[in-house]
């Protein structure tokens, strides 16, 4: 069952994807292969997720958009794409589509 949620989007970067080691990953600017962006429950989760990457963070820089997630926490590109998201994906899909690509398989 789909669930509500929100992805934090920042438009020049574009939907915010999650975080490794320090680093944010961003669709617009290295979607890393991911097929799904950070999905929060609220906007309180999703501000205190942004000062914990960085406290000097201002969350007035973001802004929340609500998408239908189909994963627990997680929206897919569909997911994101049908909350007209499209625009800010950048190549996250066609990477995603590279990164999943087995090399040998049968």
């Amino acid at each position: 069952m789909k669930k509500e949620s929100l992805v934090l989007v920042r438009d020049e970067w574009g939907v915010y994807l999650g975080s490794c080691m320090g680093f944010g990953f961003w669709t617009k600017i290295d979607p890393v292969g991911s097929l799904a962006a950070i999905a929060f429950d609220n906007e309180a989760a999703g501000i205190q997720h942004i000062r914990r990457l960085n406290a000097d963070n201002d969350p007035a820089m973001y802004r929340f958009v609500p998408v239908l997630a189909s994963i627990n926490g997680f929206a897919t590109i569909d997911d994101l794409k049908r909350a007209g998201l499209n625009p800010l994906l950048g190549d996250m899909e066609a990477n995603a589509a590279e990164h999943s690509i087995t090399v040998g398989s049968a």
